[in-house]
């Protein structure tokens, strides 16, 4: 799979889990090199969600060459659920961070 259409997928997953829960205002930082791809997604929220510290620890979860092709098929092939337990096999290093109603995702991954 080529590295857009794999940023794109992170970039959808991202997305979605920062809309389920209830965070619209979102500004995305997306750097790409051939040898790193950074993405950034930050909104603002009262209050973090719930599962803040599950999402942490789902995003870096250690990257599973074996089968990153096929987790690379599975993710955003469901419409009802987060897919963040494969998104964290899929990317080297992830931070979840929330400070003055600011949460932010950030997710990298080594080419």
């Amino acid at each position: 799979m080529k590295n857009q259409a794999k940023s794109i997928k992170i970039l959808e997953e991202l997305i979605r889990y920062f809309t389920c829960n209830g965070i619209v205002d979102l500004a995305v930082r997306y750097t790409s090199t051939n040898e790193t791809l950074i993405i950034s997604v930050s909104g603002e929220t009262a209050t973090p969600p719930k599962d803040i510290a599950e999402l942490e620890s789902l995003l870096k979860t250690p990257r599973r060459l074996e089968f990153e092709e096929y987790y690379w098929s599975l993710l955003g092939a469901s419409t009802t659920r987060n897919e963040l337990d494969i998104l964290g096999t899929l990317v080297d290093d992830a931070r979840v961070t929330y400070e003055n109603g600011i949460m932010t995702v950030r997710v990298e991954r080594m080419e």
